[in-house]
Protein backbone atom coordinates (compact mmCIF):
# COMPACT_ATOMS: atom_id res chain seq x y z
CA UNK A 1 0.00 0.00 0.00
CA UNK A 2 1.97 3.39 -0.88
CA UNK A 3 0.44 6.66 0.18
CA UNK A 4 0.14 9.01 -2.63
CA UNK A 5 -0.40 12.74 -2.01
CA UNK A 6 -3.45 14.51 -3.25
CA UNK A 7 -4.21 13.91 -6.48
CA UNK A 8 -3.71 16.88 -9.44
CA UNK A 9 -6.57 17.96 -11.81
CA UNK A 10 -6.85 16.90 -15.21
CA UNK A 11 -6.21 19.83 -17.40
CA UNK A 12 -8.23 18.13 -20.30
CA UNK A 13 -11.04 20.24 -20.53
CA UNK A 14 -14.42 18.32 -19.69
CA UNK A 15 -17.58 19.11 -21.65
CA UNK A 16 -20.83 19.70 -19.76
CA UNK A 17 -23.94 20.41 -21.61
CA UNK A 18 -25.71 22.98 -20.88
CA UNK A 19 -28.97 22.96 -18.33
CA UNK A 20 -31.81 22.07 -19.97
CA UNK A 21 -33.94 25.40 -20.63
CA UNK A 22 -36.52 26.09 -17.99
CA UNK A 23 -40.23 25.62 -18.76
CA UNK A 24 -41.80 28.45 -19.66
CA UNK A 25 -44.45 29.59 -16.86
CA UNK A 26 -46.91 31.88 -17.34
CA UNK A 27 -47.01 34.81 -15.05
CA UNK A 28 -50.53 35.49 -14.69
CA UNK A 29 -51.14 31.75 -14.41
CA UNK A 30 -50.16 30.61 -10.90
CA UNK A 31 -50.39 26.91 -12.32
CA UNK A 32 -48.18 26.98 -15.32
CA UNK A 33 -49.07 26.27 -18.56
CA UNK A 34 -52.40 24.85 -18.86
CA UNK A 35 -54.47 22.77 -21.65
CA UNK A 36 -56.89 24.74 -22.74
CA UNK A 37 -59.76 22.20 -21.37
CA UNK A 38 -58.18 22.84 -18.39
CA UNK A 39 -58.05 26.36 -18.17
CA UNK A 40 -61.96 26.54 -19.07
CA UNK A 41 -62.94 23.87 -16.11
CA UNK A 42 -60.64 26.20 -13.69
CA UNK A 43 -62.47 29.28 -15.05
CA UNK A 44 -65.90 27.86 -14.96
CA UNK A 45 -65.31 26.53 -11.60
CA UNK A 46 -64.90 29.55 -10.14
CA UNK A 47 -67.38 31.68 -11.95
CA UNK A 48 -70.11 28.92 -11.31
CA UNK A 49 -69.31 28.79 -7.75
CA UNK A 50 -69.95 32.28 -7.58
CA UNK A 51 -73.03 32.54 -9.73
CA UNK A 52 -74.56 29.36 -7.42
CA UNK A 53 -73.43 31.34 -4.00
CA UNK A 54 -74.92 34.38 -5.65
CA UNK A 55 -78.15 32.63 -6.32
CA UNK A 56 -78.52 30.67 -3.24
CA UNK A 57 -78.09 33.96 -1.40
CA UNK A 58 -80.73 35.82 -3.42
CA UNK A 59 -83.24 32.89 -3.44
CA UNK A 60 -82.99 32.78 0.34
CA UNK A 61 -83.07 35.94 2.81
CA UNK A 62 -80.32 35.93 5.67
CA UNK A 63 -82.63 37.82 7.55
CA UNK A 64 -85.17 34.83 8.69
CA UNK A 65 -82.97 33.06 11.44
CA UNK A 66 -84.51 29.24 10.52
CA UNK A 67 -82.23 29.60 6.77
CA UNK A 68 -79.01 27.61 6.82
CA UNK A 69 -76.75 30.45 6.94
CA UNK A 70 -73.74 30.42 9.89
CA UNK A 71 -74.04 32.99 12.98
CA UNK A 72 -70.68 35.03 13.51
CA UNK A 73 -69.22 33.42 16.02
CA UNK A 74 -67.83 36.83 18.10
CA UNK A 75 -71.71 38.30 18.05
CA UNK A 76 -73.00 35.37 19.78
CA UNK A 77 -70.43 34.72 22.37
CA UNK A 78 -69.73 38.49 23.05
CA UNK A 79 -72.85 40.75 21.21
CA UNK A 80 -70.12 42.54 19.43
CA UNK A 81 -70.29 43.52 15.40
CA UNK A 82 -67.47 42.32 14.22
CA UNK A 83 -66.56 44.11 10.65
CA UNK A 84 -68.22 41.15 8.76
CA UNK A 85 -71.20 41.08 10.08
CA UNK A 86 -74.23 41.92 8.16
CA UNK A 87 -72.49 41.61 5.37
CA UNK A 88 -74.63 38.35 3.79
CA UNK A 89 -77.66 40.47 4.27
CA UNK A 90 -76.07 43.29 3.30
CA UNK A 91 -75.21 41.50 -0.05
CA UNK A 92 -78.59 39.70 -0.12
CA UNK A 93 -80.11 43.61 -0.29
CA UNK A 94 -77.67 44.60 -3.24
CA UNK A 95 -78.95 41.40 -5.35
CA UNK A 96 -82.58 42.61 -4.74
CA UNK A 97 -81.54 46.45 -5.57
CA UNK A 98 -82.02 47.99 -2.36
CA UNK A 99 -78.94 49.82 -1.53
CA UNK A 100 -80.61 51.45 1.65
CA UNK A 101 -80.87 48.47 2.81
CA UNK A 102 -77.33 47.07 2.59
CA UNK A 103 -75.89 50.29 3.98
CA UNK A 104 -78.18 49.38 6.78
CA UNK A 105 -76.73 45.67 7.04
CA UNK A 106 -72.97 46.82 6.78
CA UNK A 107 -71.39 49.87 5.11
CA UNK A 108 -68.03 47.87 4.93
CA UNK A 109 -69.98 45.87 2.04
CA UNK A 110 -69.80 48.70 -0.01
CA UNK A 111 -65.64 48.13 -0.31
CA UNK A 112 -65.71 44.71 -0.12
CA UNK A 113 -67.77 43.51 -2.92
CA UNK A 114 -66.23 45.44 -5.43
CA UNK A 115 -62.75 44.32 -4.76
CA UNK A 116 -63.85 41.11 -4.39
CA UNK A 117 -65.40 40.74 -7.51
CA UNK A 118 -62.68 42.33 -9.26
CA UNK A 119 -60.80 40.37 -7.80
CA UNK A 120 -62.56 36.64 -8.82
CA UNK A 121 -62.86 38.29 -12.61
CA UNK A 122 -58.85 39.00 -12.66
CA UNK A 123 -58.21 35.39 -11.43
CA UNK A 124 -60.61 34.26 -14.47
CA UNK A 125 -58.88 36.26 -16.92
CA UNK A 126 -55.42 35.42 -15.77
CA UNK A 127 -56.56 31.83 -16.90
CA UNK A 128 -56.61 32.87 -19.86
CA UNK A 129 -53.25 34.78 -19.99
CA UNK A 130 -55.30 37.96 -20.00
CA UNK A 131 -54.15 39.29 -16.87
CA UNK A 132 -55.58 42.36 -15.44
CA UNK A 133 -54.03 45.00 -13.35
CA UNK A 134 -53.91 44.67 -9.96
CA UNK A 135 -55.61 47.15 -7.70
CA UNK A 136 -52.82 49.83 -6.98
CA UNK A 137 -51.98 50.14 -3.93
CA UNK A 138 -49.31 51.92 -1.63
CA UNK A 139 -47.21 51.01 1.01
CA UNK A 140 -48.96 52.77 3.78
CA UNK A 141 -52.10 50.57 3.03
CA UNK A 142 -50.31 47.86 5.07
CA UNK A 143 -50.99 49.62 8.42
CA UNK A 144 -54.01 52.20 6.82
CA UNK A 145 -56.54 49.14 5.84
CA UNK A 146 -56.20 46.74 9.03
CA UNK A 147 -56.25 50.36 11.10
CA UNK A 148 -59.11 51.17 9.43
CA UNK A 149 -60.96 48.22 9.73
CA UNK A 150 -60.30 48.02 13.68
CA UNK A 151 -61.48 51.77 14.08
CA UNK A 152 -65.02 50.58 11.64
CA UNK A 153 -65.24 48.14 14.09
CA UNK A 154 -64.92 49.85 17.34
CA UNK A 155 -67.04 52.47 16.05
CA UNK A 156 -69.63 50.69 14.53
CA UNK A 157 -70.50 48.68 18.77
CA UNK A 158 -70.78 52.36 20.35
CA UNK A 159 -74.89 52.18 21.01
CA UNK A 160 -74.70 55.85 20.56
CA UNK A 161 -76.19 59.06 18.27
CA UNK A 162 -74.80 58.17 14.60
CA UNK A 163 -72.51 55.52 15.27
CA UNK A 164 -75.51 53.23 16.19
CA UNK A 165 -76.57 53.37 12.45
CA UNK A 166 -72.95 51.43 11.91
CA UNK A 167 -74.18 48.42 13.76
CA UNK A 168 -75.77 45.50 11.78
CA UNK A 169 -79.41 45.64 12.40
Amino acid sequence: MTLTGPQEPSTQPSIVPPPPPAPRVSMGNPLGPLGRMNRWIIAGTALAGTVGLGAYLYLVDPNNPSNAYPKCPLKLLTGIDCPGCGGLRATHSLLHGDILGALDHNLLAFIILPVMLYALLRYVMAQFDRPLPPIPTRRFMAWAVPVFVLVFTVVRNIPVGPFAYLGSS
